[in-house]
């Protein structure tokens, strides 16, 4: 977030972000969950616990889960949006690779479900 906006803490940053015309603002933290916001939503949401086994793709594996929400679940709250991205990022974390340790939709939901 300094890199990009000068700030250290998070909100500030995002928060600058919006006011020069971003519309919505998802900052990964790993393990320890994501930051969300718009212009009329903010807030944190706690990761996934697994096994960690491999990050490689698991970026990848939540914007990717962004998209898609934002494609395909209108309606949905950011808070609700990130929770998706965040399992599909945690799932990937526990297989090796980027492209093979993507997962499935239905394994998403499971344990978005299942925690």
């Amino acid at each position: 977030m300094e890199l990009i906006t000068g700030y250290k803490e998070i909100e500030k940053g995002a928060d600058s972000l919006l006011s020069k015309g971003l519309k919505n603002i998802f900052i990964t933290m790993g393990k320890a969950g994501a930051y969300y916001c718009d212009d009329k939503e903010k807030g944190f949401e706690d990761g996934f616990k697994v096994n960690a086994i491999d990050t490689t793709g698991c970026g990848d594996a939540f914007t990717g889960a962004v998209l898609y929400k934002f494609c395909y679940a209108k309606n949905e709250s950011l808070r609700d949006i990130v929770r998706f991205a965040n399992a599909a990022g945690a799932l990937c974390a526990t297989k090796k690779g980027g492209i093979p340790a993507m997962p499935s939709k239905s394994d998403v939901l499971s344990l978005c479900k299942n925690s």
